[in-house]
């Protein structure tokens, strides 16, 4: 939102082709317009002032200094400068990415914020021609056989260095490995399973019970209100409130997912099935959330 509504609109453009370095030394100057334009309607940007940096991977390399430089623009003008620096020093291997971030603050204190405060900003990234990247080898025969064992208790799945093993009572990937690393897993217990639960937001809670289950009937007013010890606010009343709102079911949508029970989910049916083509199938799951309440889960193929 601040970003959207920012007061001064900002531009950068790098006039010119990208440009090779040669490694962490070079002295390649690059220059970088930029137009700053006041968007208020009435009042200057004076008090305000912009400045620059130059970041390697998140890491400073340049900047114009502590100090920023005052921007006196009348409603709707635009002023046109530039920026001159280089990247000596940043390590640019791998293909790193250089970015150019201008910063628009306060160089006088408002009532609203100190010096210092940030009031627009933009960001590019600097032309930079890499070298190419070599393409990756094409596969191997190995890489392309795939090689499945079913026993009682587990799917096992092999390709070249690559090892997955699937949990046939649990029903979920019990261990990966890749070149005899293992990177998930380790035993039955820490099988990889679906989870259809989400953090609830704020549209998700917006109904009546909110007050009740994050608290709200249970403020009180601190002693700093006036009142000789804190004072509850009108808690009884909001209580009895929500009561009868519930009663004629005015809850939020979260409200129902947690008395749906859809938030304690768990797996009571599982079948792994192995296809005739090698492939995985996660089979069909029956998922329940407590008496009378259950998901089922459609046949999908991995």
């Amino acid at each position: 939102v601040k970003k959207t509504q920012q007061p001064v609109h900002v531009t950068i453009t790098w006039p010119g082709p990208a440009k090779t370095l040669n490694g962490s030394g070079s002295r390649v100057q690059f220059n970088a317009a930029v137009t700053i334009r006041n968007r208020f309607g009435f009042r200057s940007l004076e008090g305000m002032g912009w400045r620059w940096k130059a970041e390697v991977d998140g890491k400073l390399v340049r900047d114009s200094g502590k100090d920023a430089m005052p921007v006196k623009l009348p409603p709707g003008k635009e002023l046109c400068s530039g920026v001159e620096f280089d990247l000596a020093g940043g390590d640019l291997a791998g293909g790193k990415e250089a970015i150019l971030t201008i910063q628009v603050v306060l160089i006088k204190s408002e009532p609203w914020a100190a010096v210092g405060h940030e009031v627009a900003w933009e960001q590019s990234a600097v032309p930079i021609a890499h070298e190419a990247v070599p393409a990756a080898p094409p596969p191997t025969d190995d890489c392309r056989e795939m090689r499945v064992d079913v026993s009682d208790k587990e799917v096992v799945v092999t390709s070249g260095d690559v090892r997955a093993t699937w949990c046939t009572e649990r029903g979920g990937l019990a261990t990966l490995s890749v070149g005899g690393k293992q990177l998930v897993g380790g035993s039955a217990e820490d099988v990889l399973r679906h989870n259809f639960w989400r953090a609830q937001t704020c549209n998700d809670n917006g109904g009546s019970d909110t007050l009740t289950r994050y608290g709200a009937t249970e403020q009180q007013y601190p002693p700093e209100c006036g009142f000789p010890t804190a004072h509850p606010r009108s808690a009884a009343l909001i209580r009895y409130v929500v009561k009868w709102l519930h009663f004629w079911s005015d809850i939020s949508y979260g409200g129902m997912w947690e008395k749906a029970g859809l938030d304690q989910l768990y797996p009571t049916q599982v079948d792994v099935k192995v296809l005739r083509r090698g492939v995985t199938d996660c089979g069909t799951e029956q998922w329940s959330a407590g008496p009378g309440v259950s998901v089922g889960l459609v046949k999908v193929e991995t």
